[in-house]
């Protein structure tokens, strides 16, 4: 009985020091290049980005477009608890889609003099 518990000692000390030399070296500061400042460089992240985010905002409005096929469909039906399924998932990605909209709009308005 004791070796097991020397060897769960052992082990959960043994985790200890991965786990602490894991953070150590995730909070290494020194780097070789100097991070980029300035709205200049923010800009040109976020105009990187755009594309990606007009990617995703397409694919989300089509999402929208067919589960509200999918939403008619089911009213019509009469299957009243699909409905419910249906109808949040309609609203989340209107959410989504907003939330896309606004960075793209954001991006747009704080980048377009840079």
């Amino acid at each position: 009985m004791k070796i097991r518990q020397i060897t769960a000692a052992l082990a959960l000390s043994a985790m200890a020091v991965v786990a602490t030399a894991g953070v150590a070296a995730a909070q290494d500061t020194s780097s070789t290049t100097a991070p980029a400042k300035g709205k200049a460089a923010l800009c040109a992240k976020a105009t990187a980005r755009l594309p990606k985010i007009q990617d995703r905002e397409t694919k989300v409005e089509a999402r929208i477009t067919k589960l509200q096929a999918r939403l008619t469909t089911a009213q019509q039906n009469n299957h009243p608890d699909a409905v419910k399924v249906i109808q949040s998932r309609i609203d989340w990605l209107q959410q989504v889609d907003q939330h896309l909209k606004d960075a793209t709009n954001l991006i747009n308005s704080e980048c377009a003099t840079s």
